[in-house]
């Protein structure tokens, strides 16, 4: 799906008195830029809606036009909880860069990413591909390694398929408690409760 909208009709949209870099640059920057934002559970159910046929509704031009100011209140959401950093204008060529970076992190979870290895593979410096990565992934390269670990770790113990034990060696934990320790701080509640559907 691609939403298109006017600078200025998503800068009255937002109304945004105060935003942070990230947003001031969407809104105002002539050059290039791209962020990038995983989907959230809320963002894929509000995109269900707008693909589930209902094309007899007469008012199905208000439901779009709410569902779609919905997925921009939550993309916007987030790109405002990043921290703010000075935007550098990115090209194709080093977004493709940035990307194979995401794809070496993602492909083996079972290892923290080697800067230094991942700086060679794409060709960049370890000063640039970090910079470029957190400006177009919001946070740094280690950071993401963790969010998306936990992310497959919830993933696998909602299928039911895995043990919290196997879950965490799958993962590369070798210490049980120190995957709950993770696991905990980024869900508020130990992966055994998570498993069962308990909340914190």
């Amino acid at each position: 799906m691609v939403i298109s909208t006017k600078r200025q009709t998503l800068e009255a949209l937002l109304n945004i008195t105060q935003p942070n870099t990230v947003v001031q640059t969407i809104l105002t920057k002539n050059s290039s830029f791209l962020f990038y934002e995983n989907l959230s559970l809320s963002f894929q159910k509000i995109l269900k809606q707008l693909t589930d046929g209902q094309e007899d509704n007469p008012l199905i031009s208000l439901h779009y036009r709410i569902k779609i100011q919905e997925l921009i209140y939550l993309v916007f959401n987030q790109l405002m909880k990043r921290q703010t950093s000075q935007h550098s204008t990115i090209n194709k060529a080093d977004i493709d860069k940035i990307f194979l970076v995401r794809q070496l992190i993602v492909s083996d979870l079972s290892s923290p990413p080697s800067l230094k290895n991942l700086s060679t593979v794409c060709g960049l410096s370890v000063t640039k591909m970090a910079g470029l990565f957190s400006q177009i992934f919001g946070d740094t390269i280690y950071n993401y390694y963790q969010t998306i670990r936990m992310e497959k770790a919830a993933s696998l113990l909602k299928m039911g398929a895995h043990s919290v034990s196997e879950t965490g060696y799958q993962l590369g934990f070798v210490n049980l408690s120190h995957f709950t320790r993770v696991f905990e701080k980024h869900y508020g509640v130990k992966p055994k409760k998570y498993s069962f559907g308990e909340s914190a």
